[in-house]
């Protein structure tokens, strides 16, 4: 039993030794992680707004570049073919000048026609005697 009991003991110490040698290695651990980590993040400038807002303007300066001249392109080639097609069209003739529509002639108007227009063109109109 003696002799369990000092088994017991050596055990026991070895097991706080160890525990405290654990500690001791997360502690520097922790503090060896964080040091390489505010390393690292010195070591990536972070971009101020400002900076990034430029950086866009620039790339998007660029490709607008890009789009302008391939528009360009392109509107010069369309202006080649349709240059092209218009030196292969055949001349074109000279419209006809267009006469003036012939004027209606005015319906012959009946003898009762007649007489109710000399009526609305007298000032008296029809006299009554």
């Amino acid at each position: 039993m003696k002799k369990l009991k000092k088994d017991l003991q050596a055990v026991s110490k070895e097991f706080k030794a160890l525990t405290k040698r654990t500690k001791e290695l997360t502690t520097k651990l922790k503090k060896t992680a964080a040091g390489q980590l505010e390393k690292a993040q010195a070591a990536i400038k972070l971009k101020s707004p400002a900076q990034h807002t430029a950086e866009a303007l620039k790339v998007l300066t660029k490709q607008t570049g890009k789009l302008i001249k391939a528009v360009e392109k392109f509107e010069k080639d369309k202006a080649a073919k349709k240059a092209k097609t218009k030196a292969k069209a055949k001349p074109a003739r000279k419209a006809a000048a267009k006469k003036a529509p012939a004027k209606k002639k005015a319906a012959a108007l009946t003898a009762t026609d007649q007489v109710v227009n000399i009526i609305k063109r007298s000032k008296k109109g029809v006299e009554a005697r």
